[in-house]
């Protein structure tokens, strides 16, 4: 069809090429219907794409590109060209919001319900209703864009189809964009991968040789549960898990699981989801050895820290930052934080990625450590995921809380346990033996602990609190004793770390006091752990570093005490060291008995709020009427993200001057000038400049933050970020004053 009049989406590239409107909405349609396969929701994305920029075609937004392309040094005053789209799509498909909140926010992402209305009112006022961008194909019949009937049925079924369904606007936008404005990245993004047959047939022989091979009592429970993980792969899409002790082979048997289940379903591709860094990158390293890393995308804040300058990026660093915006690899090992705020999200830059999720097999490993306030929000959304969009969900622990049963309001469904015998794997894989107090037993103070510390050649004391480990520390008074907690900054600690192990290793002396850092997904093997009375899961994380691979004769021991100097954080964390306490009431407690455990989640879930409410941050006032599931309800998308973080986000950064060799300037300060130059340019901090701070970084309270620039031991760069001008011990990291102190910090 002959073009009546020339319309443009964007200003000329670097070619001098504009970019035609009616070319860059078929573009985005195209892409989006094709993403949009995924969840049934093509003829949805078409629709919405077809229409999202129709504002664009407003005489006053040509105008406006025009001004920015003869002036491209001024600030031009624009239209918000979202309006036009969303009322066509209001006229065109009424029974159908998703459709407006998917055009709606295609820019500035999902608005609450009250704002969309708003916007609407706005828009109707400043949009010509004659719009038109010439040369497209038709839209679909609306009868055909009802509303899908599980998004009307299932209470939270529009919240996930709106999300799928803007996700796939959002990343077909973006990227056809992104193909006219810098082609060079766009052609990074076309990375030949392994596809899902490959990599399945390449999983399951690797499984296959060695399942057999002669071996001892950990060899026959590894074999056991990889053999089970290969002939349950062909069940259909629902919810499974693993329930296997420390050194079964989990990670293995889970991917070989995974990759065979979605052969077996067409399945697109398998997602691992970690709670911590540490074991992140252990996964990645594994599924690297075992597949190569040409699958694998690694997705976190710290997975690009070896990459050099912005500038100066190699083509693999360079796809890395693309591949991680859209999760389009076969293989994606990534951070609870990042899958779980994703999906909660209602920015476009986070929620593109989301339809990458719908079939797909998502494996959720060390599924104990979901924070309990968000457990009905997350369990719901993984409701929704396997009910809807074709997921498949794998949950890996040892200590398995039976989520089912105690999820309260939310329907899952049944799990199938793919660990064919836990018991027995448990009996056989018993490496530790337990040490509990007595009821009634006095606790003891911290000379008391610090000389059980002191008898043993190499121990690992756990604490519940920084502050209490700092007190422990100080009493043990041992100069060749080394220190973790996130009062080290990510690269101190690995450095600490890669000692400990050498020191294990060799068979040197190796006194270690911690807090939980060290709990989960650090791989350390001491003959003796030593944990302060907390909640029984994480006193059984501590006991996964003793005596880790089984090699010695006798069990390693661990000792759990009761300090009465010792502090204890709120919360669900409170809870459940009461809740283990009073499981003492009845004897010693065996944690190899996989009933225990659930004894012992039942119980402290139903004594624990399983959503967070709402608070509003200008009143700070906390809404008990508006848990988080109301407002997915209520359909208010920003409330939801504001509300939805798994790591709060009231800490303060600190740049800290660690020095990874002893006496050379610290990276930080180079860092430093690196931020105060962006900052004095007028430009903010970008992405690449924060992951190369990431390692350098301590997170304080906001207390303790305003103590330390009040005190002259920081300096503030920015708002949330400071540089610490104080003593910073090569040994435990910041130090803060006493007063500093006076609350209880569990990392």
């Amino acid at each position: 069809m002959a073009r009546t009049r020339v319309l443009y989406a964007h200003t000329p590239n670097a070619a001098g090429e504009w970019h035609l409107l009616d070319s860059h909405t078929a573009g985005v349609a195209t892409k989006a219907a094709e993403f949009a396969k995924s969840f049934g929701g093509a003829e949805y994305a078409r629709a919405v794409a077809l229409l999202h920029d129709l504002g664009k075609a407003n005489p006053r937004f040509q105008e406006y590109l025009q001004l920015c392309y003869r002036e491209p040094g001024r600030k031009h005053q624009t239209l918000d060209h979202k309006g036009a789209g969303t009322l066509a799509l209001r006229a065109y498909a009424p029974g159908n919001e998703a459709l407006l909140w998917a055009v709606a926010g295609h820019h500035g992402g999902l608005m609450d319900k009250a704002k969309l209305g708003e916007k609407l009112k706005q828009w109707r006022a400043e949009t010509p209703p004659d719009l038109v961008i010439p040369g497209l194909p038709p839209l679909p019949e609306a009868t055909e864009l009802a509303l899908p009937e599980w998004a009307k049925i299932d209470p939270l079924g529009f919240d996930l189809f709106t999300r799928l369904l803007g996700s796939a606007l959002f990343d077909a936008d973006c990227l056809d964009t992104e193909a006219h404005t810098n082609p060079d990245a766009a052609e990074l993004r076309q990375r030949a991968y392994p596809t899902i047959d490959q990599l399945a047939d390449k999983m399951t022989a690797a499984q296959l040789a060695e399942i057999g091979k002669p071996g001892n009592a950990v060899k026959t429970v590894r074999d056991e549960l990889a053999r089970s993980c290969l002939q349950e792969a062909s069940r259909a899409p629902g919810l499974f898990r693993i329930t296997a002790p420390t050194g079964s082979g989990k990670t293995r048997s889970a991917l070989s699981f995974a990759l065979k289940h979605a052969q077996e379903n067409g399945l697109r591709r398998v997602i691992s989801v970690a709670p911590y860094l540490s074991i992140t990158d252990q996964t990645a390293d594994a599924y690297r050895a075992l597949l190569g890393s040409d699958a694998l995308l690694e997705h976190h804040s710290d997975a690009g820290r070896n990459d050099r300058d912005e500038g100066d990026q190699d083509p693999e660093a360079v796809w890395r930052r693309l591949a991680a915006q859209t999760w389009d690899a076969p293989v994606i090992v990534t951070t609870a934080v990042q899958f779980f705020e994703s999906l909660f999200s209602n920015k476009t830059s986070k929620l593109r990625k989301v339809h990458r999720i719908a079939k797909s097999v998502v494996i959720i490993d060390e599924v104990q450590t979901l924070p309990t306030d968000l457990l009905n929000p997350m369990l719901d959304m993984l409701r929704l995921l396997i009910k809807h969009a074709g997921v498949s969900v794998v949950l890996c622990t040892a200590t398995q809380p039976p989520y089912e049963r105690i999820s309260r309001g939310i329907e899952l469904p049944e799990a199938i346990e793919l660990a064919p015998d836990k018991e027995a794997a448990f009996e056989a894989l018993s490496r530790v033996s337990y040490s509990w107090p007595a009821p009634n037993e006095p606790g003891k103070d911290w000379r008391e602990i610090a000389e059980i510390v002191r008898n043993e050649p190499q121990i690992l004391a756990v604490l519940n609190t920084r502050k209490d480990s700092l007190a422990l520390f100080d009493a043990l008074g041992d100069d060749n004793a080394l220190y973790l907690s996130t009062l080290l900054c990510a690269e101190h600690r690995r450095a600490v770390i890669a000692d400990i192990k050498r020191r294990l290793n060799e068979g040197d002396d190796c006194r270690v006091i911690s807090t939980q850092v060290v709990e989960a997904g650090v791989d350390l093997d001491f003959p003796t752990v030593l944990r302060a009375l907390g909640p029984l899961d994480r006193i059984i994380q501590a006991a996964g570093r003793c005596n880790r691979e089984g090699k010695r004769t006798e069990k390693g021991r661990m000792i759990v005490v009761n300090p009465f100097e010792g502090g204890i954080p709120t919360g669900s964390y409170r809870t459940g060291r009461d809740v283990t306490e009073g499981m003492l009431g009845f004897g010693e407690i065996d944690p190899d008995n996989s009933e225990t455990t659930g004894q012992y989640f039942a119980t402290l879930l139903n004594r624990t709020a399983l959503d967070r409410n709402y608070i509003d941050p200008d009143t700070k006032r906390e809404d008990k009427t508006r848990p988080i599931q109301q407002l997915r309800r209520d359909r208010d998308f920003e409330k939801v993200a504001r509300t939805f973080q798994l790591i709060p986000t009231n800490d303060v950064s600190v740049l800290v001057p660690y020095e990874p060799i002893s006496g050379e300037e610290s990276p930080a300060y180079a860092l430093r000038e690196e931020v105060i130059a962006a900052l004095r340019g007028g430009r903010s901090i970008g992405r690449r400049l924060a992951e190369k701070l990431q390692p350098y970084l301590v997170n304080l309270p906001q207390h303790a933050a305003r103590e330390a620039m009040s005190r002259n031991r920081a300096e503030e760069l920015t708002e949330g970020l400071l540089f610490w001008i104080g003593t910073y011990h090569p040994v435990r990291g910041i130090v803060l004053d006493e007063a500093s102190l006076n609350d209880v910090w569990i990392m």
